[in-house]
C-alpha cells in the first residue's frame, strides 16, 4: 500500500455501527498481532478492552479448492461452467488449472490442461 513496512504493522480501523467484528488485511504473515477495542458513542470514545493475546498470521499457503462446481451451457463443441472462488490463502491467485476429460479420476495422461 505504499507505506513503509513499519507503518504497515499497526494502525487504526473505524468499524462503522454496532458490529462485533471486524477483518483487517493485509498483514505480514509469520507475524505475531493484537488488538483491543474502544466503543464511541456522541459523547466520545469509551475505555478500551483488555489487550488481545496475540495472533499469529499463518504463512501463506496453497488456495483451497473451487467449489460448486455448476454447469451452465453447453453447444455441440462447447463446455461452459462456473466455480465459486477459492481462498487465497494469503497469497494472490495467478490463474486456475482446469482438466478436462471424461473419467472422473482423471488418470494420468487422460486429460487436457487448460488455463
Amino acid at each position: 500500500d505504499g507505506r513503509p513496512e513499519q507503518h504497515r504493522d499497526s494502525g487504526e480501523v473505524i468499524v462503522r455501527g454496532r458490529k462485533g467484528f471486524c477483518s483487517i488485511e493485509p498483514l505480514f504473515s509469520g507475524r505475531e498481532y493484537v488488538y483491543e477495542v474502544a466503543a464511541q458513542n456522541g459523547i466520545g470514545i469509551g475505555p478500551y478492552s483488555k489487550a488481545s493475546s496475540p495472533s499469529r498470521i499463518g504463512p501463506p499457503a496453497v488456495p483451497t479448492a473451487p467449489s460448486q462446481l455448476t454447469f451452465v451451457s453447453a453447444t455441440t463443441t462447447t463446455l461452459v461452467f462456473s466455480w465459486q472462488a477459492s481462498e487465497s490463502m494469503g497469497t494472490d491467485i495467478i490463474e486456475h488449472v482446469v482438466h478436462v476429460g471424461t473419467d472422473p479420476d482423471f488418470p494420468r495422461g487422460s486429460y487436457v490442461t487448460i488455463s
